[in-house]
Protein backbone atom coordinates (compact mmCIF):
# COMPACT_ATOMS: atom_id res chain seq x y z
CA UNK A 1 0.00 0.00 0.00
CA UNK A 2 1.69 3.45 -1.12
CA UNK A 3 0.22 7.16 0.25
CA UNK A 4 0.71 9.50 -2.62
CA UNK A 5 0.36 13.18 -2.08
CA UNK A 6 -2.07 13.83 -4.43
CA UNK A 7 -2.47 17.53 -4.31
CA UNK A 8 -0.77 20.45 -2.69
CA UNK A 9 -3.62 22.27 -0.90
CA UNK A 10 -0.46 24.68 0.62
CA UNK A 11 0.28 27.67 -1.57
CA UNK A 12 3.45 27.54 -0.32
CA UNK A 13 6.15 25.23 -1.76
CA UNK A 14 6.77 24.43 2.03
CA UNK A 15 4.74 21.10 1.91
CA UNK A 16 4.85 17.64 -0.31
CA UNK A 17 4.64 18.16 -3.95
CA UNK A 18 2.28 16.43 -5.46
CA UNK A 19 2.96 12.92 -6.66
CA UNK A 20 5.37 12.67 -3.64
CA UNK A 21 5.36 9.07 -2.12
CA UNK A 22 4.21 9.84 1.57
CA UNK A 23 4.67 6.40 3.12
CA UNK A 24 4.51 2.54 2.23
CA UNK A 25 3.64 -0.35 3.90
CA UNK A 26 3.84 -3.82 3.10
CA UNK A 27 1.00 -6.49 3.31
CA UNK A 28 2.43 -9.17 1.55
CA UNK A 29 0.63 -10.56 -1.65
CA UNK A 30 -2.69 -10.50 -2.39
CA UNK A 31 -4.65 -13.72 -3.28
CA UNK A 32 -7.94 -12.02 -3.80
CA UNK A 33 -9.27 -9.32 -6.28
CA UNK A 34 -7.99 -5.77 -4.58
CA UNK A 35 -10.72 -3.50 -3.32
CA UNK A 36 -10.80 0.14 -2.74
CA UNK A 37 -9.12 1.60 -0.08
CA UNK A 38 -10.81 3.27 2.45
CA UNK A 39 -9.41 6.98 3.68
CA UNK A 40 -10.64 8.47 7.08
CA UNK A 41 -8.82 11.46 8.66
CA UNK A 42 -6.72 9.15 10.79
CA UNK A 43 -7.22 5.42 9.01
CA UNK A 44 -6.25 4.02 5.99
CA UNK A 45 -8.30 0.96 5.67
CA UNK A 46 -7.57 -2.07 3.43
CA UNK A 47 -9.36 -5.19 2.73
CA UNK A 48 -6.79 -8.39 2.41
CA UNK A 49 -8.07 -11.54 1.90
CA UNK A 50 -10.23 -12.76 4.47
CA UNK A 51 -8.22 -9.96 6.53
CA UNK A 52 -9.54 -6.13 6.82
CA UNK A 53 -6.43 -4.18 8.08
CA UNK A 54 -6.26 -0.34 9.87
CA UNK A 55 -3.32 1.20 8.77
CA UNK A 56 -2.46 4.63 10.83
CA UNK A 57 -2.83 7.60 8.40
CA UNK A 58 -0.40 9.57 8.36
CA UNK A 59 2.76 6.71 8.46
CA UNK A 60 1.00 3.60 7.10
CA UNK A 61 2.14 1.45 10.36
CA UNK A 62 -0.31 -1.04 11.09
CA UNK A 63 -2.88 0.02 13.93
CA UNK A 64 -4.79 -3.54 13.99
CA UNK A 65 -5.84 -6.31 11.86
CA UNK A 66 -8.95 -8.49 11.95
CA UNK A 67 -9.72 -11.93 10.40
CA UNK A 68 -13.19 -11.81 9.07
CA UNK A 69 -15.92 -14.66 8.59
CA UNK A 70 -16.61 -14.20 4.84
CA UNK A 71 -14.75 -12.56 1.97
CA UNK A 72 -15.69 -8.83 1.46
CA UNK A 73 -17.43 -8.03 -1.27
CA UNK A 74 -16.09 -4.62 -1.93
CA UNK A 75 -13.67 -1.79 -0.46
CA UNK A 76 -14.10 -0.96 3.31
CA UNK A 77 -15.21 2.48 4.52
CA UNK A 78 -14.19 4.64 7.95
CA UNK A 79 -16.55 6.87 8.95
CA UNK A 80 -16.70 8.44 12.17
CA UNK A 81 -15.74 5.99 14.99
CA UNK A 82 -16.51 2.64 12.99
CA UNK A 83 -15.43 1.03 9.96
CA UNK A 84 -18.16 -0.71 7.43
CA UNK A 85 -17.28 -3.82 5.92
CA UNK A 86 -19.47 -5.20 3.09
CA UNK A 87 -19.10 -9.12 3.27
CA UNK A 88 -20.35 -11.54 0.31
CA UNK A 89 -22.69 -13.38 3.31
CA UNK A 90 -25.01 -9.88 2.26
CA UNK A 91 -23.93 -8.55 5.78
CA UNK A 92 -22.16 -5.10 6.29
CA UNK A 93 -20.19 -5.57 9.11
CA UNK A 94 -19.40 -2.47 11.87
CA UNK A 95 -16.10 -2.18 13.23
CA UNK A 96 -14.58 0.49 15.49
CA UNK A 97 -12.14 2.51 14.70
CA UNK A 98 -9.97 2.16 17.10
CA UNK A 99 -10.72 -1.47 18.79
CA UNK A 100 -8.62 -0.24 21.70
CA UNK A 101 -10.32 2.81 22.62
CA UNK A 102 -12.95 2.55 25.77
CA UNK A 103 -13.97 5.57 27.07
CA UNK A 104 -14.70 5.69 31.14
CA UNK A 105 -18.33 5.84 32.07
CA UNK A 106 -19.65 9.25 32.53
CA UNK A 107 -17.37 10.94 30.22
CA UNK A 108 -18.08 12.93 27.00
CA UNK A 109 -18.28 10.55 23.80
CA UNK A 110 -19.15 12.08 20.59
CA UNK A 111 -20.37 8.45 19.55
CA UNK A 112 -24.46 8.44 18.78
CA UNK A 113 -24.34 5.08 20.82
CA UNK A 114 -24.33 6.83 24.13
CA UNK A 115 -26.82 8.89 25.37
CA UNK A 116 -27.95 11.88 24.59
CA UNK A 117 -26.38 14.76 26.31
CA UNK A 118 -27.89 15.46 29.84
CA UNK A 119 -28.69 11.71 30.03
CA UNK A 120 -26.22 9.22 32.11
CA UNK A 121 -23.56 8.41 29.83
CA UNK A 122 -22.52 4.50 29.22
CA UNK A 123 -19.48 2.61 27.86
CA UNK A 124 -20.02 2.16 23.83
CA UNK A 125 -19.96 -1.52 22.72
CA UNK A 126 -17.17 -2.39 20.65
CA UNK A 127 -18.19 -5.92 19.99
CA UNK A 128 -18.23 -6.09 16.18
CA UNK A 129 -21.87 -5.62 14.35
CA UNK A 130 -23.53 -7.57 11.53
CA UNK A 131 -26.25 -5.73 9.73
CA UNK A 132 -28.06 -7.18 7.12
CA UNK A 133 -27.36 -5.76 4.10
CA UNK A 134 -30.41 -6.41 1.94
CA UNK A 135 -28.12 -8.44 -0.53
CA UNK A 136 -24.86 -8.41 -2.35
CA UNK A 137 -23.17 -5.40 -2.12
CA UNK A 138 -20.88 -5.17 -5.06
CA UNK A 139 -19.49 -1.31 -4.54
CA UNK A 140 -17.60 0.73 -1.58
CA UNK A 141 -20.70 1.99 0.87
CA UNK A 142 -20.27 6.34 0.79
CA UNK A 143 -20.71 8.42 3.92
CA UNK A 144 -23.63 9.69 4.28
CA UNK A 145 -24.67 12.36 6.83
CA UNK A 146 -21.91 10.61 9.78
CA UNK A 147 -23.38 7.53 8.86
CA UNK A 148 -23.01 4.79 5.92
CA UNK A 149 -25.38 4.30 2.31
CA UNK A 150 -24.82 1.49 0.29
CA UNK A 151 -27.27 -0.12 -2.78
CA UNK A 152 -27.11 -3.82 -3.05
CA UNK A 153 -27.05 -5.85 -6.55
CA UNK A 154 -31.14 -6.45 -6.36
CA UNK A 155 -31.19 -2.49 -6.40
CA UNK A 156 -31.86 -1.96 -2.26
CA UNK A 157 -30.26 1.19 -1.33
CA UNK A 158 -29.96 0.94 2.50
CA UNK A 159 -29.02 4.29 4.67
CA UNK A 160 -27.62 3.74 8.32
CA UNK A 161 -27.24 7.22 10.32
CA UNK A 162 -26.58 8.59 13.89
CA UNK A 163 -29.65 9.82 15.93
CA UNK A 164 -29.94 11.24 18.63
CA UNK A 165 -29.96 7.78 21.00
CA UNK A 166 -29.24 5.31 18.46
CA UNK A 167 -29.38 4.43 14.98
CA UNK A 168 -31.74 4.89 12.30
CA UNK A 169 -32.13 2.70 9.19
CA UNK A 170 -33.75 4.24 5.96
CA UNK A 171 -34.32 1.55 3.07
CA UNK A 172 -35.44 2.72 -0.23
CA UNK A 173 -36.36 -0.19 -3.37
CA UNK A 174 -35.22 0.63 -6.68
CA UNK A 175 -36.64 -0.93 -9.21
CA UNK A 176 -33.88 -1.73 -10.84
CA UNK A 177 -29.66 -2.27 -10.18
CA UNK A 178 -28.30 0.65 -9.54
CA UNK A 179 -26.55 1.49 -12.70
CA UNK A 180 -23.16 2.62 -10.90
CA UNK A 181 -22.06 3.23 -7.09
CA UNK A 182 -23.97 5.22 -4.79
CA UNK A 183 -22.77 9.15 -5.24
CA UNK A 184 -23.95 11.46 -2.42
CA UNK A 185 -23.37 15.51 -2.38
CA UNK A 186 -24.44 18.13 -0.19
CA UNK A 187 -24.98 16.29 3.42
CA UNK A 188 -27.08 19.30 5.25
Amino acid sequence: VHAVQAVTSDPQPSGPAAGHLLWSTSLGLPLADLQRVGLGRDLVVVNRDMDVVGLDARNGSIFWRRRLSAPPAAGSLPVGNWVYVPLRTRVMLRLPVNPFRQPPAGTANDDPDVAASGEKRQLVNLSPIEINARGLIEQQPAPFVGGVVWCTRNGHLVAIEPAKTSWVRNEFELQQPAGGPVIVQDQT
